[in-house]
This record gives C-alpha cells, sequence and structure tokens, in this order.
C-alpha cells in the first residue's frame, strides 16, 4: 500500500519524542496566541489609568490584535501552502514573540496598539496552520484526534485567559501581561525545529489577492470601530472595505484554489454554521471587553479579588 508523505514522516522519519515535541510546539504556540486574545480584556481598565487614556481608546489594544489575526488568517494559510508550513509557522511565532517584548516595553498607548498589531499578524500564522501541521505529523488515523486537541486548547485557554492575566495583574505590572510570552516563544521556537521541514508548492504568492483580502477586512473593522464617533468617515471605509472584498471575490471565483474557499460557503448548512458562530464569538468578545469595566470601575471590585476594590494605578 502506497504511504502519503505525511503518513511516511510520522511512521519513519519522526522517532515518538520528536513527535511528541513538535505537537507540543504547535499546541504552545496555539495557548500564547489565544491567550493574548482573552488576557487582555481584564487589564483593560488598569491600560487606561497607566496609560492616561480614555476607556474606549484603550479597547484599541484588543481591537489592534483582532484585525490583525483577521487580515492575514487566510494570507497566511496561503503563503504556508507555497513556501512551506514550518517556514511560515516559525516566522509568525518569530514576529509575535518580537512583538510581545514590543508590548512590555510601550510608554505609550499608539506604541502598545502599533505592537499589539504587529503580535497579531504574527498570530495569523499558529492560527492558520496549527492544525496543517499537526497532520504532518499524527498518523491519518489519528487526526480526528489531533483536531480534537487543537479544540480543546482554544477551548481552555479562552476561559482561562481572563483568570491568568488577573491573576499577573494581582502579582505585577501590566507590561508583565506580554513579558511572560517571551520565554514561551523561545522555547515554541526551539521545540518547532522538530517539524517536518517539507517543501511548499512552489507556485508564486498570489500578492494581490493577498493584499485585497488585507485591505477588505480592515476597511471593515476600521469602519465599525469608527461607526459611532465619525459616521461619515465610517461609512467610506465600509463602502471601501466591501468593494475591496467583492474585487477580491471575482478575481478569485474562477481559480481552482482560491484564497477565500467560496464553494464551501454554498452549501446551506455550512453556511448557517459559519454566520452562527461569527455572532457567538461576537457576542462572547463584546462581553469579555464589556465586563471588566463594569466590574472595576462600577462595582469597584479589583482584577482578582472580588472582595476588595481595585487600587487606580497598579
Amino acid at each position: 500500500m502506497t504511504r502519503s508523505p505525511d503518513q511516511a514522516f510520522t511512521q519513519e522519519a519522526a522517532p515518538p519524542r520528536r513527535a511528541a515535541l513538535a505537537i507540543a510546539s504547535v499546541l504552545t504556540a496555539l495557548v500564547l496566541v489565544v491567550l493574548d486574545a482573552s488576557i487582555v480584556n481584564v487589564a483593560l481598565p488598569t491600560l487606561s489609568r497607566a496609560l492616561q487614556v480614555t476607556a474606549a481608546a484603550s479597547v484599541l489594544v484588543v481591537t489592534a490584535y483582532q484585525a490583525a489575526l483577521v487580515m492575514a488568517l487566510l494570507p497566511c494559510a496561503a503563503l504556508g501552502e507555497r513556501l512551506g508550513y514550518r517556514r511560515v509557522f516559525i516566522g509568525g511565532v518569530m514576529v509575535f514573540t518580537l512583538a510581545s517584548g514590543l508590548c512590555a516595553a510601550a510608554p505609550t498607548l499608539p506604541w502598545l496598539v502599533g505592537a499589539r498589531f504587529l503580535q497579531g499578524l504574527g498570530a495569523a500564522s499558529v492560527m492558520a496552520l496549527g492544525v496543517a501541521l499537526l497532520r504532518t505529523v499524527v498518523p491519518a488515523d489519528r487526526l480526528g484526534a489531533a483536531i480534537g486537541w487543537n479544540a480543546l486548547v482554544v477551548a481552555l485557554t479562552s476561559a482561562a485567559g481572563p483568570t491568568v492575566g488577573a491573576t499577573i495583574l494581582s502579582l505585577g505590572a501590566w507590561p508583565w501581561l506580554f513579558a511572560v510570552n517571551l520565554p514561551l516563544g523561545l522555547m515554541v521556537l526551539g521545540a518547532a525545529l522538530a517539524l517536518p521541514d517539507r517543501a511548499g508548492s512552489a507556485r508564486p504568492p498570489n500578492w494581490g489577492s493577498m493584499a485585497l483580502n488585507m485591505l477588505a477586512f480592515g476597511l471593515l473593522i476600521a469602519g465599525v470601530e469608527a461607526l459611532t464617533r465619525f459616521p461619515d468617515l465610517a461609512v467610506l471605509l465600509l463602502v471601501g472595505g466591501a468593494l475591496s472584498l467583492i474585487v477580491l471575490i471575482r478575481r478569485e471565483a474562477s481559480k481552482p484554489a482560491p484564497l477565500i474557499p467560496l464553494d464551501l460557503l454554498g452549501d446551506r448548512s455550512f453556511r448557517l454554521s459559519v454566520l452562527a458562530s461569527i455572532c457567538c464569538f461576537t457576542g462572547q468578545a463584546a462581553g469579555l471587553v464589556v465586563l471588566p469595566f463594569y466590574l472595576q470601575h462600577t462595582v469597584g471590585l479589583s482584577p482578582f479579588r472580588p472582595d476588595s476594590t481595585s487600587r487606580p494605578g497598579r
């Protein structure tokens, strides 16, 4: 029976210890990027006081990370297919780790927002290529289990994020929220050397479609962000984002491997599942951003202990 290259790597080229190290690198990187999506929420009131900005302005710390993640997710997946999964994955972890150091050293809000955007770009490669890399490490009959590990890590890390953030704030200043990523990021980079180094498809990257994808989602997110404060500008941004998305879809529709998998969205059950997931995650994310301000500013609780008042400036 002929084996696929992925199975050959798992069964012949990769000893169990190396395979375990490769799996650990992917799942640990996933922990880092998911944790950074939720760990900051509980610290927004603290960041607002420490950086002397309004509560609305401090939310940009979350928006910048999420926006970069959405903008770069599909381009990172396409780059991984063409340049090699491990290469793009390691590059993303390097960017994420470097940006974490810049976040920890941020003296002002614009610096922190810029570093968070860079952090989100690095995180996109981990989110886009995690399952693909696991597929190259585990046997075909264990692929379902590997996808389960991926989902479990995302769920547990998302739930633990606010608690981890509150614990760090109770022990130190807010830069430690990002500084803790540095040793873990270096560990992931070391363990990632155990991942299989496979060549990509060698097809030239479709830079035009990638740029359109980032422009479309960037304009749409910026438009929603500006809707309440600058409605006229927001309308222009949303229209520009919608037009960019239409151009991207028309450009990719006839390609055998489009950047956006429109054929999947053609299935009604899949399409409804995607819409339900978007609504669910949107509501959850909005609650996680709003609740820390209510609990700390209005109720007077600290980030970690419900029986004490929050300490300004901490």
